[in-house]
C-alpha cells in the first residue's frame, strides 16, 4: 500500500498496540466495487464495523500469495508443494478489515472477522468486498508481515476411490427414490458440499447438523427419528443408542450455537462423525452395504471419544 499520504497504524487504535509498541493486527483485503473517492476530498476512507477497522483506499495494492498446487501421489500419500508469489492489483480501490490479533485465538478472530464482513454485506452490498485479495498479520513495531494461506484443509488418510467406486451405485439408489425424498437428499447434500470450503469449524459442523436435519427431523426441535433409525440400522435398544452416540448432547451443542450465539471450538473428529453419521443413513436409506461408519469414528482409538464428544 502507497503510505504516503497515510500510515497504516493510524487505521486502528492505539491500544491495540502493547506501551513499547509491539502486538500483531490481522488485515483481510478484498477488491471494493465503490465510487466513494468520487465524492470524497481524500485518498482514502477509514471506517469501524464492529470489532474491526475498515481502510478503503485507491491504490495499487502489493500483496503475497501462498499457492499451494498438488504433485501427484507417493505410496498413497497425497504431495503438496506451496511457495509464496508476490502479486500487484491495478489502481483501483482496495478495503481491508483489520483487527486485534495479540490475545485473541485464530477461530475467535475469524468470528471477529466473519461477523463484520457480514454486517457489511447486510447493509453495504457484497460489492463492498467482492474478491478477496490476501489474509496476513502484520507484527508491530518492525510492521513484517506473517502471509496466510487460503483455506486449504489438510486431505483425509484415505485417498478417494481406493475401494472401487461406490458413489455411482449410491447415485442409481438416490435416483430411483421418490421425488420429496431426492429433493431433501439434494439440499442435504448442498450443505454438505457447503460445509467442505468452510473456513471455520463451527460453521462446518452448523452446516453438517443442517444436512442432518434435512434428512432425518421433520421437526427441527425433535431428535427422536435420528435415534430411531439408529436402533434401526444397528439392532441396539433406545438405552445403548443414547450412551453410545451421544445425540441429545450434539443437539444441545448445536442449540447453544444457534440459540446462544456461543462461539465455541469444534474437534475435527466431530466433523467425521457427522459426516459418518449422514453417510450411514444414506447407505440405510439406500439399502447399500451398511458400513457402521459413526460407531467406527466413536471407536476410534486413535481419537477417543471422550475428547472430542461434547
Amino acid at each position: 500500500m502507497n503510505t504516503t499520504t497515510l500510515n497504516i497504524k493510524e487505521v486502528f487504535p492505539k491500544d491495540w498496540l502493547s506501551n513499547k509498541g509491539g502486538g500483531d493486527i490481522y488485515i483481510s483485503a478484498y477488491h471494493c466495487l465503490t465510487n466513494i473517492f468520487d465524492k470524497s476530498q481524500k485518498p482514502y476512507y477509514i471506517g469501524e464495523v464492529l470489532d474491526a477497522k475498515y481502510l478503503i483506499v485507491k491504490t495499487e495494492y502489493q500483496y503475497q500469495e501462498i499457492v499451494t498446487e498438488f504433485n501427484g501421489i507417493e505410496g498413497g500419500i497425497p504431495q503438496f508443494k506451496s511457495e509464496i508469489k508476490s502479486k500487484t492489483t491495478k489502481e483501483t480501490p482496495i478495503i481491508m478489515f483489520l483487527l486485534k490479533h495479540a490475545g485473541f485465538t485464530e477461530s475467535e478472530v475469524l468470528h471477529q472477522l466473519q461477523a463484520s464482513r457480514g454486517l457489511m454485506t447486510l447493509i453495504e452490498g457484497e460489492n463492498s468486498h467482492y474478491w478477496h485479495l490476501t489474509d496476513r498479520v502484520v507484527h508491530f513495531p518492525k510492521e513484517n508481515d506473517s502471509v496466510l494461506g487460503k483455506s486449504q484443509k489438510s486431505p483425509e488418510k484415505s485417498i478417494a476411490f481406493l475401494n472401487a467406486i461406490r458413489v455411482d451405485n449410491f447415485s442409481k439408489s438416490i435416483q430411483q427414490l421418490d421425488e420429496g425424498l431426492r429433493n431433501k437428499i439434494y439440499l442435504a447434500l448442498r450443505w454438505i458440499d457447503g460445509a467442505k470450503h468452510e473456513q471455520n469449524s463451527l460453521d462446518e459442523f452448523l452446516k453438517l447438523w443442517f444436512a442432518i436435519e434435512t434428512l432425518i427431523m421433520p421437526d427441527t426441535s425433535n431428535i427422536k427419528p435420528i435415534r430411531e433409525f439408529l436402533e434401526n440400522a444397528y439392532s441396539f435398544n433406545s438405552d445403548t443408542v443414547n450412551s453410545t452416540f451421544n445425540i441429545g448432547k450434539i443437539f444441545n451443542l448445536r442449540s447453544k450455537i444457534v440459540h446462544d450465539g456461543a462461539n465455541i471450538g469444534i474437534h475435527s473428529q466431530l466433523i467425521e462423525y457427522l459426516k459418518a453419521l449422514i453417510y450411514d443413513y444414506l447407505c440405510y436409506l439406500c439399502k447399500s452395504s451398511f458400513e457402521s461408519k459413526a460407531l467406527g469414528v466413536i471407536n476410534n482409538k486413535e481419537y477417543p471419544a471422550y475428547e472430542w464428544m461434547p
